[in-house]
């Protein structure tokens, strides 16, 4: 029924999102699973509902604090919600704030939701789930939350959620109708609700934490074409000149020796090169890249991304070849 309800949709707007998709931005890519991981702090909008002060209103805050203990990336994103609780999800979409993720997804189908998330108790532990192009809302999912209701040892700790309390109940999932460019959106349910990283899998059987680790921060974010935090120190990894012609300098900068690694990958998240892989000493390092792939064959011109591990620490730019 899902299924048919999404083909409908699709059928009424497929103009429209042709025509959306065509001319949106994007932030996230698929890996070449299948799957997108986002950090939670790196959304693409960040949309408020009402008036918001310390005591009204409904968006999202960004948080650093060390409650909970852990989290992936600069940070994570805690529900501000302090007047009432959105429970029904359709009031939500129009009362609540939201983050949305902007993501080019190659493969059309259905996509198994996990989100790294940190409660205090019952009265905070789920959030909405929506897929929408502009204002179509194409799919949704209500109150995903904590399997299990009020348990001392998965309070202010990060867990891995994937289960829709909502009937039926289960694992959460979205439906997305075809290929291109759509929004992910995750609406607040309750209070503080904290969120630390998102992943859409099309494997139904795939788990980012088999063990029930709380200290297990998931798979690395896919490709985002921008820094990896919008707090991020931006002298982490420069690219000059931007749009490149034939060649470019790849300079960056790390505070103590680390395990360094630098590749480049296409619009599709393929890793097309690797520039280096390998122990570095602290401070400014450059290397060249001559906008060939791994096989030394010139790259035809387009969008590209050059990512930056350096230990812990990952760093992406949205670089221009121009042929």
């Amino acid at each position: 029924m899902k299924k048919l309800y999404n083909l409908l949709i699709l059928l009424v707007t497929g103009l429209f999102i042709t025509i959306y998709v065509s001319g949106q931005d994007y932030d996230f890519v698929q890996d070449e699973l299948g799957m997108v991981v986002m950090e939670a702090e790196n959304y693409s909008e960040v949309v408020s509902r009402g008036d918001v002060t310390e005591t009204t209103g409904s968006t999202w805050v960004e948080d650093t604090s060390m409650i909970p203990e852990l989290y992936s990336g600069e940070g994570f994103m805690r529900a501000h919600n302090p007047e009432a609780a959105h429970g029904d999800i359709d009031e939500a979409i129009t009362n609540a704030g939201y983050l949305g993720y902007n993501i080019n997804f190659e493969y059309p189908g259905t996509y198994y939701i996990w989100a790294r998330a940190s409660r205090t108790g019952g009265s905070d532990d789920s959030f909405h789930a929506v897929l929408a192009s502009g204002e179509n809302i194409l799919d949704k999912v209500p109150m995903i939350a904590f399997e299990e209701l009020m348990y001392d040892n998965d309070v202010n700790v990060w867990v891995w959620t994937y289960y829709s309390s909502a009937e039926p109940k289960g694992p959460a999932s979205i439906d997305v109708p075809a290929a291109g460019v759509f929004s992910f959106r995750v609406y607040i349910r309750e209070r503080n609700y904290k969120i630390d990283k998102i992943v859409l899998s099309m494997d139904m059987g795939y788990t980012p934490d088999p063990d029930s680790d709380t200290t297990n921060t998931g798979p690395d974010e896919t490709i985002y074409t921008g820094l990896v935090s919008h707090t991020a120190d931006n002298q982490l990894l420069q690219v000059y000149p931007n749009p490149v012609t034939s060649s470019a300098m790849i300079s960056y900068t790390i505070d103590k020796p680390e395990h360094v690694s630098v590749k480049v990958y296409n619009v599709l998240g393929e890793e097309i090169s690797s520039l280096t892989d390998e122990i570095q000493k602290a401070g400014r390092h450059e290397i060249s890249w001559n906008a060939n792939d791994l096989s030394g064959n010139r790259l035809k011109g387009g969008l590209y991304f050059i990512k930056i591990k350096a230990g812990s620490e990952t760093r992406t730019v949205k670089t221009m070849l121009a042929r």
